[in-house]
Parts: structure tokens; C-alpha cells; sequence
């Protein structure tokens, strides 16, 4: 990754982000919001990234392909899993 990059917030989620506490629908709308922003897809993509560097690294090591492989099954996991 080259840099951050930003974006401007829609004001429904600076304002839901101000309140000192967030009810069940308040959490809603910051998913729905965030979603429609493709806050996930951003996210997975920077961690595709981060995952990809790790492994390059971890190819200078010369661990063993056992190894290589456990290592790279637990980063998909982390990659894919919902929670």
C-alpha cells in the first residue's frame, strides 16, 4: 500500500459517530452506511496486500513448505471468516 487514501463522511455518519452511545438501530445504519461506502471490500483489499507482502517475506526465510503452508491456510482464514 502506497498511502492512505480518505474520504469525505456523509453527514448521517459523523453525526451517528458524535453520539456517546449507539443503540441497535444506530449500529444499523453505520453497517448500511459503511457498506455502501465499501468500507469491507477496502479493507479486504488491504489486507490481501498485507497478507501477500508477509508471505513474500516469509519465502526469504526459507522455511519449510509445511510451514509456508500452515502459515498461508491461517491467513485465508483470517482473510475470509465473517466475525
Amino acid at each position: 500500500m502506497t498511502g492512505v487514501q480518505t474520504c469525505a463522511l456523509p453527514i448521517s455518519l459523523l453525526r451517528l459517530y458524535s453520539q456517546e452511545t449507539l443503540d441497535d438501530g444506530d449500529v444499523g445504519r453505520v453497517v448500511e452506511i459503511l457498506d455502501r461506502l465499501g468500507a469491507r471490500e477496502y479493507c479486504q483489499g488491504m489486507v490481501r496486500e498485507q497478507i501477500d507482502e508477509a508471505l513474500a517475506e516469509l519465502d526469504a526465510t526459507g522455511i519449510s513448505p509445511s510451514a509456508r503452508r500452515q502459515f498461508t491456510e491461517l491467513a485465508e482464514f483470517l482473510l475470509a471468516r465473517e466475525f
